[in-house]
């Protein structure tokens, strides 16, 4: 592939996500001017960031139609009013489309990617779209001579497992760390092996250490269900290095698991021959 349309496609990508970014967010501020107003909260009435993702089910796109007339029939809003908050979900719709048109260029430029054509979209749960975010993020790892600096740029690593304290400046990129859990949350419900089968045995594993009150046991089974996705999400990535550099023709670097102290069960990744891997 040419530089000149690498750069191209990493235009289309940008602008896929900077429209579905003002589409979310205009969506969003108009579907809190109706939540708030359904509920008598105050539109100047400062709230507490919500953990709670219910009221996005509660308010969906699907339903704000019908919140406005409730509102209209309760006197809340007038009749304008109504209608002016439509146009403004109409022209939402509208940034969709042009997002859709981005996408259509992106899905273009990653299909002549060679970490696509020759290994991601044979993993199942791997979309166009996650597949974009990856090489956004990560290229093909020229900058990460260790997949351990991958894993600690996503907050996969011991100190981005604690969490972020109040008034603590984060080590990893927020984006990134997004990145890992939708890639998680994705082949849990894809069942995409061999990961969805390393999650079911550590979670699995994890439970037992709460049973069996072991020190440094997780605190309850979320917590347990926290590792399960951390440890799956670092064995794809661990994938991803071997693979990105070896297409790129740089040399790969052993984890130091199994490098250092011996491991010897690294799961070796799927769809694609090792042989082709220079190892450092």
């Amino acid at each position: 592939m040419s530089d000149v349309f690498f750069e191209l496609g990493r235009i289309a990508v940008g602008g896929y996500y900077d429209y579905q970014e003002i589409r979310i967010s205009q969506r969003n501020r108009i579907r809190d001017i109706i939540r708030r107003k359904i509920e008598g909260i105050p539109l100047d009435k400062p709230e507490e960031k919500k953990e709670d993702k219910d009221f996005l089910k509660r308010y969906s796109d699907e339903k704000l139609g019908y919140y406005l007339n409730v509102l209209v029939r309760r006197g809340e809003i007038t009749e304008y009013e109504r209608e002016y908050l439509l146009s403004l979900i109409n022209l939402s719709r509208e940034t969709e489309k042009i997002e859709d048109k981005y996408k259509h260029l992106m899905e273009e430029y990653i299909k002549q990617e060679p970490i696509w054509e020759e290994w991601l979209k044979n993993i199942k749960g791997i979309s166009i779209v996650l597949t974009s975010n990856l090489l956004k993020t990560f290229g093909y790892c020229e900058n990460f001579k260790y997949v351990s600096s991958i894993w600690r740029y996503c907050g996969l690593d011991p100190d981005g497992a604690k969490g972020r304290r109040h008034g603590e400046k984060i080590h990893y990129n927020p984006k990134a760390k997004t990145l890992s859990w939708k890639i998680g949350d994705s082949f849990i419900k894809q069942r995409t092996q061999p990961y969805r089968q390393i999650y079911d045995s550590e979670k699995q594993r994890q439970l037992n250490l709460i049973e069996e009150g072991v020190e440094n046991a997780p605190k309850n089974k979320l917590h347990a269900d926290l590792r399960a996705r951390r440890k799956m999400v670092k064995v794809f990535y661990q994938h991803y290095y071997v693979v990105a550099r070896t297409l790129k023709g740089l040399t790969v670097t052993k984890p130091y698991a199994y490098d250092k102290l011996g491991h010897k069960n690294i799961v070796p990744p799927p769809h694609f021959d090792l042989t082709r891997v220079k190892y450092k």
